[in-house]
């Protein structure tokens, strides 16, 4: 299924990228749906992508950040989803709560121009 994507610039950066269909969908926080599962392990993941939501996040996961030994976290290195957070900000936000910066995976680039646009973060808890 494609991306939903509302901003002209961003969609002026990623063609071929348009909104196709719509669908409804319950939004809940990572701690309520960290409660409702049964951890089997000592040391579990997070993987994010909020698509310009990374304000709201953050927050919703602090009750059960402390579970997480490893976040992949998309983040845009170009501001694409009009209040979308950028890299540096999304970083600060788990390096100041004990993450570290591990690795970065390349995501969407625009093609034409040879941007870089998005890429995973990977971050440890130290």
């Amino acid at each position: 299924m494609k991306r939903i994507i509302r901003d002209r610039e961003h969609l002026s950066k990623m063609p071929g990228n348009a909104c196709v269909s719509k669908e409804k969908y319950t939004i809940s926080t990572v701690a309520e749906q960290y409660g409702t599962v049964t951890v089997m392990r000592k040391s579990i993941g997070l993987k994010t992508d909020a698509r310009g939501c990374e304000r709201k996040v953050l927050p919703g996961a602090e009750p059960a950040l402390s579970q997480f030994k490893v976040i992949q976290m998309k983040t845009s290195l170009q501001p694409l989803c009009g209040q979308g957070v950028q890299l540096m900000e999304s970083l600060v936000s788990f390096l100041t709560r004990g993450y570290e910066l591990v690795g970065l995976e390349s995501g969407f680039c625009n093609k034409s121009a040879g941007d870089q646009l998005q890429a995973d973060a990977i971050l440890v808890r130290k």
